[in-house]
């Protein structure tokens, strides 16, 4: 489960928030703020592809996304990964990203939406219930996993 304040970030229960970074996302990291708790969390990497998983209470989900049709015949990815990227320009790009993440999010029916990769960074303005997401954090999450929990293909829980 993660906590969000109401700044509009995120972290993992249990990690220890950052020190806010001045400039350096368009949101920063508050104690004093009230969180909430999320439940179910679709994070999507904007870097070369188009990377995405949904975190349902606690778990990673990997999924596919980025190969399902978009517009005019081209995926998710065409749009935006690093060659939509190059052939949309930034203008472009961050309006397919922006009209990409409200429908992802609506119909998976994400509580919260985190964007990471190295394109990330690119994005100005973001929608509600959207955040760009840490690499620090990302490898402390990813160290955590590791550590703490049995890692068991998602598909084994449908034959217990």
């Amino acid at each position: 489960m993660f906590r969000v304040n109401r700044s509009g970030c995120w972290t993992p229960l249990g990690v220890q928030e950052p020190p806010p970074t001045h400039g350096a996302a368009p949101k920063t990291w508050s104690m004093r703020d009230e969180f909430t708790i999320l439940r179910l969390v679709l994070f999507l990497g904007l870097g070369t592809g188009l990377g995405s998983a949904l975190i349902v209470d606690g778990v990673v989900e990997p999924l596919e996304l980025a190969h399902l049709p978009y517009k005019k015949g081209k995926t998710y990815e065409d749009y935006l990964g690093l060659a939509g990227l190059k052939r949309l320009g930034k203008k472009k790009w961050r309006h397919h990203v922006i009209d990409v993440v409200k429908r992802l999010k609506t119909a998976l029916q994400a509580e919260y939406v985190v964007l990471g990769g190295g394109n990330a960074r690119l994005l100005r303005q973001l929608p509600k219930g959207v955040c760009l997401g840490d690499n620090r954090q990302a490898f402390l999450g990813g160290f955590r996993l590791w550590k703490e929990s049995p890692l068991r293909p998602t598909h084994q829980r449908f034959y217990h």
